[in-house]
This record gives C-alpha cells, sequence and structure tokens, in this order.
C-alpha cells in the first residue's frame, strides 16, 4: 500500500505537488483559525480543540515533508 502510494507521489508532476501543499498548508490555517473560533464561542471543549488541531498539524506536515522527500534528487553522485 505505502509502496503504491509513494510510486504516486513521485509520479505527480512537481508543479502539482507543490501547489497541492500550498493548498493544504492555506486550508489547514484557515481550518485551525474556525477551530479556534468554535473553542472561544463554547461549541468545543479544550479536548476537541488539542485533538483538531493535531490532526490539522500532522496533515501538513506530513504531506509537506513527504512533497519534500519526493523533490529531493537521489541519484548518486558518480566517484
Amino acid at each position: 500500500m505505502f509502496d503504491r502510494i509513494e510510486h504516486a507521489l513521485v509520479n505527480w508532476s512537481p508543479a502539482g505537488r507543490r501547489r497541492f501543499a500550498v493548498h493544504l498548508l492555506v486550508w489547514s490555517l484557515l481550518a485551525a483559525v474556525v477551530n479556534v473560533a468554535l473553542y472561544v464561542s463554547g461549541v468545543i471543549d479544550e479536548n476537541d480543540l488539542i485533538f483538531v488541531t493535531l490532526v490539522l498539524s500532522w496533515l501538513a506536515i506530513t504531506f509537506t515533508g513527504a512533497d519534500l522527500i519526493a523533490t529531493t534528487d537521489v541519484r548518486e553522485e558518480s566517484p
């Protein structure tokens, strides 16, 4: 399963990956603001605030890291 996901990510065009990473980061920030607004207004409690914040952070960091790895040149240099 992970090999298939890695293969799809590596074969995705760099411009498309970069665009998706930027969209993901922007939407994660927007969702975090909404999350805090819901907490301040009393709709969600502190545990939900922490959980949603962790999930959003994990999602943004994981995809951005995967994009960085996928765009890194891993070819060995000739001696």
